[in-house]
């Protein structure tokens, strides 16, 4: 239970690409996570019949691969080790599709209550602490933009400005020059 959240956070995977994730999308080997696919939970009406169908990720930039912490690696392992590769690397509490509302209802909101965060934390803020975290701490913008599967740069610094402490100094720095100095 833990474990799916702390991943969100690391990582910064949507819920529906977590709930996509098949034992073949890990590579033990290089450390990481190939990310090509969402589940959409659309009415069945909608999709043919099916309550859950994978679906391309958002956008290209989406279909990503993103490498894991050693951590994160020796966990996932663990999780895949004798399964197959079509088999969903993440299931539901009662061993079927991960399907996002009933991971919100049945294992986040008693995980949030369980740590005692605040309740309008949703699972998605843990994707924007991710990223958050590593633009503070000073990595590089176009490799949250990657990790994130954002289209271009300008998408992460757009929605991420306020991580980057570097800016605010900047204009603080750049008033300090003598020749900056409004009179």
């Amino acid at each position: 239970m833990l474990f799916r959240s702390r991943l969100m956070a690391t990582i910064g995977i949507r819920i529906g690409e977590l709930a996509a994730l098949q034992v073949g999308d890990f590579d033990q080997k290089a450390g990481q996570l190939s990310i090509r696919a969402t589940l959409s939970t659309k009415p069945k009406r909608l999709q043919g019949g099916d309550s859950a169908v994978r679906r391309p990720t958002k956008t290209t930039a989406g279909n990503r691969r993103v490498l894991l912490p050693s951590w994160l690696t020796d966990e996932i392992a663990i999780r895949c080790a004798g399964r197959a590769a079509d088999a969903p690397l993440f299931t539901s509490t009662r061993g079927k599709v991960l399907r996002p509302d009933n991971f919100r209802k049945r294992v986040w909101t008693p995980l949030r209550c369980a740590l005692e965060l605040d309740v309008s934390l949703k699972p998605h803020d843990l994707r924007h602490y991710a990223a958050t975290r590593l633009l503070s701490d000073g990595l590089d913008p176009q490799e949250v933009c990657n990790m994130l599967g954002h289209e271009h740069v300008g998408i992460t610094n757009m929605l991420y400005r306020h991580a980057r402490p570097e800016h605010r100094r900047a204009v603080a720095e750049y008033w300090e020059r003598p020749e900056n100095r409004a009179s």
